[in-house]
């Protein structure tokens, strides 16, 4: 599919970027393409057993298989491989890295017409409808869930390849003396291959996210999924989404190991998780303030890093809040999404006994549980209620109590609220914080709404909205070098710099060069991506 020029490119992306809109889906032609959409997973997909696949060979282990289910039904969707040692992975990796330096070296407009004819085919109804399908099988998101994800992925490879046109097109360097030659030009190679190491709850949009922003800047790429991750030391980068604690392990044991080649691994995108703040000052429309904090917490459950987490509300809006937040949970329909439910159980039987199990702990001296939706129990067992903690009077101001609210990440439907009494003890706490992914802060008065999305702890901080629905175009990510952001928080293009060797290369010519001679080698070099100055 031919690459349009910059500018025509840079049109049509930001009319795609702008031109979100999501079906009804209570009405019943967009009810009926849904199932017609199901009927096509079901007959296409669904109840396979499927190989792993690396070079394009596949491979099927000795080792008994284990099974992708329904978070509802507890239905099996497919049978999958178990990592086994048998397999000669160190001579497919051997192919990859062949690969490697075909793909590295292939101009970068062939790489993003590539990326431009995925992008359209993504954008096709077809795969559009199959995808949101799969989402809600497999991970129990609602329509609307399954949609919003969905309309990220096709954008995100967009933004990538307007990231190529910026990278490989700004020819901005400064100009060299005499001294350095009668060539002078830069080029960006990809570093080497990657491993995008992919989470359960996201499954579409942030894996292509990761996958995609590598091959475009020239590197060959692994998927899999959030377990065992490989120690090859011909792997160069690394991007991961899933639990902290897997990512620190990893990093420790990984990042300084040698790698071919030299140099250590590199951490690419590394987002693991959030307690994000939502922060009420003053805000005259408490039912959309309301509203805001049950849309970030019970979409998927809870199940997202960006999930509202803590509350804190002024201390004499609290009664009224509390009760007009059970009225809003109480009206959510919880069940099988496939049925039309607003949310339904987590992922898995491991997810729910640690979300009981933190919600147990925090009960224990450092909130108390005020909320607890009322459930009709799922046949996989695996339910959470939507439940809402309140700490006490005093919470704010106990540093033991407000540390491990701080730092209590629960990965479901669940939030406490924090009352206090003015807002210089919230802001204090904000040097207590180990993470920093996303926050809310409301306020009417504009001064008091600048000063407190820049006070809060977030790389995405959001006005008077709440914090989850990160857009492609926002950037999503950690601030600084917090637990949700292990790449010390480069995100957007400037993550580029991570995914590519910036070379810089000069030359004499030969005395005996035509000019003929000197245009051929300039345009050799730009063939290899070398931005020439002059």
């Amino acid at each position: 599919m031919k690459l349009p020029s910059k500018r025509a490119f840079r049109k049509e992306a930001d009319a795609i970027m702008a031109g979100e809109s999501y079906p009804d889906f209570t009405t019943g032609a967009v009810r009926e393409r849904l199932r017609e959409a199901h009927r096509e997973l079901c007959s296409c997909y669904l109840g396979k057993t499927f190989p792993h696949i690396l070079v394009g060979k596949e491979y099927y282990s000795s080792l008994p298989l284990y099974a992708d289910a329904n978070p509802y039904s507890g239905n099996a969707l497919g049978q999958f491989q178990r990592f086994d040692p048998a397999w000669d992975i160190g001579s497919a990796i051997g192919d990859i890295d062949k690969a490697q330096d075909i793909w590295r070296e292939t101009p970068w407009k062939v790489r993003a017409e590539y990326l431009y004819a995925l992008a359209h085919a993504l954008m096709s109804e077809k795969w559009t409808w199959r995808f949101v399908s799969a989402l809600m099988h497999d991970t129990g998101k609602s329509a609307a869930e399954a949609w919003g994800e969905y309309n990220e992925v096709y954008r995100f490879v967009l933004i990538h390849i307007w990231f190529m046109f910026k990278r490989y097109t700004e020819n901005d360097q400064f100009k060299s003396c005499g001294l350095s030659g009668d060539y002078f030009g830069y080029s960006f190679k990809g570093r080497g291959i990657g491993l995008v190491v992919a989470p359960f709850n996201f499954p579409a949009a942030i894996p292509v996210r990761m996958l995609t922003l590598m091959l475009a800047f020239g590197n060959v790429v692994i998927l899999k999924g959030a377990t065992t991750v490989l120690s090859d030391p011909r792997l160069k980068i690394v991007s991961f989404t899933g639990s902290s604690e897997v990512c620190e392990a990893m990093i420790k044991k990984h990042q300084f190991s040698p790698r071919t080649g030299g140099n250590q691994l590199t951490i690419g995108s590394a987002e693991t998780g959030g307690v994000n703040w939502v922060v009420l000052r003053y805000f005259h429309d408490l039912d959309w303030f309301v509203s805001q904090c049950i849309k970030g917490n019970f979409g998927i459950s809870g199940q997202k890093c960006s999930t509202t987490r803590l509350v804190f509300v002024p201390e004499e809006l609290k009664k009224e809040l509390l009760e007009r937040l059970f009225a809003v949970y109480d009206k959510l329909i919880y069940g099988n999404v496939l049925d039309g439910a607003d949310l339904g159980p987590v992922i898995d039987m491991v997810a729910k006994k640690e979300i009981d199990r933190k919600i147990a702990f925090l009960a224990e001296g450092f909130a108390k549980v005020v909320y607890q939706k009322k459930i009709t129990l799922s046949p996989s067992g695996q339910d959470v209620a939507p439940t809402i903690l309140l700490a006490d009077y005093d919470a704010i101001r106990n540093k033991v109590v407000m540390q491990t609210l701080l730092d209590t990440e629960i990965f479901g439907p669940v939030f406490t609220v924090v009352p206090f009494r003015s807002i210089d003890e919230v802001h204090a706490l904000r040097p207590s914080m180990e993470y920093g992914l996303t926050g809310s802060y409301y306020a009417e008065h504009p001064e008091r709404l600048a000063e407190g999305m820049m006070f809060l702890p977030a790389g995405n901080a959001y006005g008077n909205r709440r914090s989850t629905g990160a857009t492609g175009p926002e950037e999503f990510g950690g601030l600084g070098g917090s637990k949700s952001s292990y790449n010390s928080g480069l995100k957007g293009y400037d993550e580029v710099a991570l995914y590519v060797q910036k070379r810089t290369h000069s030359a004499v010519y030969p005395k005996s060069w035509t000019e003929r001679e000197k245009l051929t080698f300039r345009r050799k070099m730009e063939l290899h991506g070398v931005a020439v100055k002059w």
